[in-house]
């Protein structure tokens, strides 16, 4: 599956999707809410494991995310979903 999706987005839909606050989300990730500014300006990006959690709250495949949003590292996690299907079908 491919997903065309931007941090903005992914962070609202996260929201959405979760119920949660900003505030709430940043407090489990043990990150400042600043951070999350920080990541909507641009000023920032988050890193693999941040996208991973939005990206399970926003309830959205964590791997096509990761590579959508990564795409420097898009072989690594094209081919890491690869091998989740392969495991699957055992």
């Amino acid at each position: 599956m491919e997903i065309s999706i931007n941090v903005p987005t992914l962070i609202d839909r996260a929201k959405r999707e979760s119920g949660m606050t900003l505030g709430q989300m940043a407090k489990e990730m043990h990150k400042s809410q600043t951070r999350f500014s920080e990541w909507l300006s641009g000023k920032a990006e988050p890193g693999t494991d941040e996208i991973a959690y939005l990206a399970d709250k926003a309830k959205l495949p964590i791997l096509d995310t990761v590579q959508a949003l990564k795409p420097t590292w898009a072989h690594i996690w094209a081919r890491a979903a690869e091998q989740a299907k392969e495991v699957r079908k055992l």
